[in-house]
């Protein structure tokens, strides 16, 4: 939901944070969502993942969430399925 940029209108909640809270929690969540990649990639491509963080990557134009979703782009990029859709 933190990473999703249409969420901010559907969920109250992340609304609640101050901008700079808002990041923090968003890199935290990518940095969590990079490791998580290789160990369950079907499952992350599946739930749409890669879509939400090419979604995030043209929201935000602030270095560290940018350099944040291109490494978790990075690691989807190392698995066919990833690679194909990336192409589209």
């Amino acid at each position: 939901m933190y990473l999703d940029p249409p969420a901010r209108e559907s969920h109250p909640c992340i609304g609640k944070w101050f901008g700079p809270q808002l990041i923090d929690l968003q890199i935290h969540a990518l940095d969590i969502l990079t490791n998580m990649i290789p160990i369950l990639p079907k499952h992350v491509h599946d739930i749409g993942g890669h879509k939400i963080l090419t979604i995030f990557l043209q929201t935000f134009n602030d270095l560290p969430r940018r350099r944040a979703v291109l490494l978790a782009l990075l690691n989807a990029s190392t698995f066919n399925y990833f690679k194909e859709e990336f192409e589209e």
